[in-house]
């Protein structure tokens, strides 16, 4: 499993839609399944796979078990 940290660059926090910052890694509003990546403001959606959540305090994909609060959706296969 790949751990993500979100990068910080002197740039300031922006205003595009997925990335409030350049760069970095965010929960997607919808699916705890899935999340956006972000390099120079550009989001990209992407998946966790094998049965993990996105887990937003780890910046990563992680078991079901460590995730706290998805209530985004009833079953976590879902997105």
């Amino acid at each position: 499993m790949t751990l993500y940290h979100r990068k910080q660059h002197g740039d300031g926090p922006i205003s595009t839609e997925h990335c409030d910052w350049l760069y970095g890694i965010f929960g997607h509003e919808t699916s705890c399944t899935r999340y956006w990546t972000c390099w120079n403001g550009t989001a990209t959606e992407q998946l966790c796979i094998g049965g993990l959540l996105y887990n937003e305090n780890a910046h990563s994909c992680d078991w079901p078990e460590n995730v706290d609060g998805c209530q985004k959706h009833r079953k976590y296969g879902r997105h």
